[in-house]
């Protein structure tokens, strides 16, 4: 739409509106009125002068004065008439108006409708641009939450197989633990069957040396028998004395006593535990 035009079309349409059959116009400041006329080409009498003349003869008045009046009034009505045509309008004129005004109203039709347009694909463009740019920002969202679920993915996956191989040194750690743990006791339980494998040796020791001192005393204190005879011997309290049957028994036992010491200190523990066995 042209700047210029459009301001001159609205105050056109201001100044000429629609009133009944015409159309307003601006009229000189002397008229307050609004008149049409509908005067053709033809000018035509105002009135019949035959017969006011014929009037004015039957009222009294000669042929000539009739006349002469006539002339006058004929003369005030047109000069009148002059007067309130010039704040008239012609049909001619109307029709030209209305015209111009069906004109004015056709361009400022088309240019409204063509401006419409214009604005409509405007509209439509920026419309068609906005969701291009939104399905750009929905293509890069989904990118960007791909990315990142993707890189989450991949850092959970690496957290696992680190947690994962800890673990497994974790439990290789445990493992040796249990075995240093293990071999620890079993060298715990080695010495103390050490141990008391010495402490019994050393009180069957005391106990050997006890007996033989003890039966170094009975035999001391009894008659001198051979050691042949001992072994040789049955020990039967009912067919011997009280003090031979003892003697004859703690010297078997304190031989038996060093015989198994000597195989323990020989031979290894179990067998020295089956030697000791009564």
């Amino acid at each position: 739409m042209k700047a210029s035009y459009l301001p001159a079309a609205i105050q056109r349409l201001h100044t000429y509106s629609r009133t009944g059959l015409g159309i307003r116009i601006p009229l000189p400041s002397s008229y307050s009125g609004l008149c049409f006329s509908s005067s053709s080409v033809t000018r035509l009498p105002y009135f019949d002068s035959h017969q006011f003349v014929t009037r004015l003869e039957k009222e009294g008045l000669s042929r000539e004065q009739s006349e002469g009046l006539m002339v006058a009034i004929e003369q005030v009505i047109d000069e009148s008439m002059k007067n309130l045509i010039t704040g008239l309008v012609t049909r001619s004129e109307i029709e030209k108006q209305q015209y111009t005004q069906r004109v004015d109203f056709a361009k400022l039709k088309s240019e409204i409708q063509l401006v419409e347009k214009q604005d409509f694909a405007l509209l439509k463009s920026e419309n068609e641009r906005l969701i291009s740019e939104l399905e750009k920002l929905k293509q890069r969202l989904r990118e960007e939450i791909t990315r990142t679920q993707a890189s989450v993915r991949l850092d959970l996956n690496l957290e696992k197989g680190r947690i994962r191989d800890e673990l497994g040194v974790r439990e290789l750690k445990i493992r040796e633990v249990d075995t240093r743990i293990e071999g620890e006791i079993g060298n715990l339980r080695t010495t103390m069957e050490s141990v008391k494998f010495n402490i019994l040796q050393y009180v069957v020791g005391t106990v050997a040396s006890g007996g033989a001192l003890l039966l170094a005393y009975i035999r001391m204190s009894v008659p001198h028998v051979p050691v042949s005879v001992i072994d040789k011997a049955d020990l039967n309290p009912h067919e011997e004395g009280l003090g031979s049957f003892v003697y004859k028994y703690f010297t078997i036992r304190c031989i038996r006593c060093f015989i198994t010491q000597k195989l323990a200190l020989s031979y290894p523990m179990n067998v020295a535990k089956v030697a000791w066995a009564p």
